[in-house]
This record gives C-alpha cells, sequence and structure tokens, in this order.
C-alpha cells in the first residue's frame, strides 16, 4: 500500500487494479471489456456483438439470421424458402412445383403426368397405355395381345393357340393331337397305340409280346424260352440243362458228374474213387494198400511188415 502511494511498486508486482488505472496492462492481459473499449480487441476475440456493431464478423461466424440480413449467406446455406425469394435457389434444389412452374424442371425429375403433358416423357418411361396410344412401345414391351393384332409376336413369344392358327408353331411346339392330325408328329412323341398302328413304332420301342410276334426281338431281349425255341440263346445265357442238351455248355460249367460221363474232367478233379476205378488215380493219392497191391508203394511208404515179408529190412 504504501508502496502504492509513493508509486514504488514495480510493474510486475502492480495490481490489475493499477495496472487498469495506469493503462500499463499488456495487451494479452487486458480484460475482454477494457479492449473492446480501447478497440485493441484482436480480430479473433472480439464478442460477437462487437464485431457486429463493427461489421467486421467474418462470413464464416455471422449467425444465419445476421447473413440472411446482409444479404451475404452462401447459396448453399440460405433456408430453401429464402432462395426461392430471392431467386438464388440452384435448380437442384428448388422445389419440384416450382421448377414445374418455371419450366426448368430437367426431363428426368418432372413428374409423369408433367411429361406426358408437355411430350417429353422418354419412350421407355411412358405408361404402357400411353405407348400404345401413340404407337411408340417397343416391340418387346406391347402385350402379346397387340403384338399378335399388329403381327409383330416373334414366333418364340405367340400363344401355342395362336402360332396354330396362324401355321407358324414349330413342329416341336404342337400338342401331341394336333401333330397326329396333320401327320407330322414325330416317331418318338406318338403315342405306343399310335406307332404300332402306323409301323413307326422303333424297333426298341415295341412291347416284347410284339416284338416277338414280328420277330424282330433282339437277342439280348427276348425271354429264355423263346430264345431256346429260336435257337438264339446265346451260350452263356443257356440254362446248364439247355447247355448239356445241346452238347454246348463249356466244361467249366458242366456238372462233374457230366465231365467224367464225357471224359473232360482232368486228372486233379476225379474223385479218388472214380480214379481208382480207370487206373489213373496218381501215386501220390493211391491209397497205402492200393499201393502195397499194385507193388508202386516207396520204400520209405511201404509199412515195416511188407518190408519184413519181402526181405528188404535192413539189417
Amino acid at each position: 500500500m504504501e508502496k502504492l502511494r509513493a508509486g514504488e511498486t514495480t510493474r510486475l508486482r502492480n495490481s490489475e487494479l493499477e495496472k487498469l488505472r495506469d493503462g500499463d496492462n499488456p495487451r494479452w492481459r487486458n480484460s475482454a471489456l477494457k479492449k473492446l473499449r480501447v478497440g485493441e480487441t484482436p480480430w479473433w476475440r472480439n464478442f460477437a456483438l462487437e464485431k457486429r456493431r463493427v461489421g467486421e464478423t467474418p462470413r464464416w461466424r455471422n449467425s444465419a439470421l445476421e447473413t440472411h440480413r446482409a444479404g451475404e449467406t452462401p447459396r448453399w446455406r440460405k433456408s430453401a424458402l429464402e432462395n426461392v425469394r430471392v431467386g438464388e435457389s440452384p435448380r437442384s434444389r428448388n422445389s419440384a412445383l416450382d421448377k414445374l412452374r418455371a419450366g426448368e424442371t430437367p426431363g428426368w425429375r418432372n413428374s409423369a403426368l408433367e411429361k406426358l403433358r408437355v411430350g417429353e416423357t422418354p419412350c421407355w418411361r411412358n405408361s404402357v397405355l400411353e405407348k400404345l396410344r401413340v404407337g411408340e412401345t417397343p416391340r418387346w414391351r406391347k402385350s402379346a395381345l397387340e403384338k399378335v393384332r399388329a403381327g409383330e409376336t416373334p414366333r418364340w413369344r405367340n400363344s401355342a393357340f395362336e402360332k396354330l392358327r396362324t401355321g407358324e408353331t414349330p413342329r416341336w411346339r404342337y400338342s401331341s393331337v394336333e401333330k397326329l392330325r396333320a401327320g407330322e408328329t414325330p416317331c418318338c412323341i406318338k403315342s405306343a397305340l399310335e406307332k404300332l398302328r402306323t409301323g413307326e413304332t422303333p424297333r426298341r420301342r415295341n412291347s416284347v409280346l410284339d416284338k416277338l410276334r414280328a420277330g424282330e426281338t433282339p437277342c439280348w431281349r427276348n425271354s429264355a424260352l423263346e430264345k431256346n425255341r429260336v435257337g438264339e440263346t446265346a451260350r452263356w445265357r443257356n440254362s446248364a440243362l439247355e447247355k448239356l442238351r445241346v452238347g454246348e455248355s463249356p466244361r467249366w460249367r458242366k456238372s462233374a458228374l457230366e465231365r467224367v460221363r464225357d471224359g473232360e474232367i482232368p486228372r486233379w478233379r476225379y474223385s479218388a474213387f472214380e480214379k481208382l476205378r480207370p487206373g489213373e488215380t496218381p501215386r501220390w493219392r493211391n491209397s497205402a494198400l492200393e499201393k502195397l497191391r499194385v507193388g508202386e508203394t516207396s520204400c520209405w511208404g511201404n509199412f515195416a511188415l511188407e518190408k519184413l515179408r519181402l526181405g528188404e529190412n535192413s539189417l
């Protein structure tokens, strides 16, 4: 206090009040109010109110209301109503109604009704009814009935009934009845009865009974009985009994008895009894008794008794 009275307080220690009184407050320390009073507040620090008063508020900081009043609001910031009033609404922002009134609505934005009235609706957008009235409907959009009336329906689009009337239906599209009446039904689509009547049924389609009657059944389709009758049964199909009767059974199919009778059984297949009868049993198969009888028993196989009898027992 004494220093203040004597004016000795250093500049750094002066109170805020003294600094303000002496005007020594540095610029960055002055209060916003002081700066505003002395006109020193920097541009970026002034209050919005002061800036508005002195007209210094930057364009991007002004409120929407201020910018409207000053006429500075950019086109993209104004409300739709303001833009329309001042005539600045961009073409893309105007309401459809305003654009229609001003005649500025682009062709792609006009309502279907407006476009039809002014004749701007593109061919692909007009309703089917309008296109038919003005004759602009493309071939692919017209109804089947319209195309048939105008004679434009492509062959593949006409109804089966229309094609039959005009004679354009391809053979593969006619109904079976129509084709049969016209005599155009292909062999593969006629009924079995029709084919049999007209004699067109291919061999592979006839019934087994008909083929047998006509003598056309292929060898692999005839019944075993029919094949046996006509002598067409393949060797591999005949029954074992049939093959034996006609002498066609291969050796591997005949029974053991048949083979023995025919003399075809190989030595290794005969029964021991059969082999013994004709004297064909190999030495290694004959019984010891048989071998002794025929004198074929080998030295190492004879009984000790026999060896003793024959005087072959070694001392």
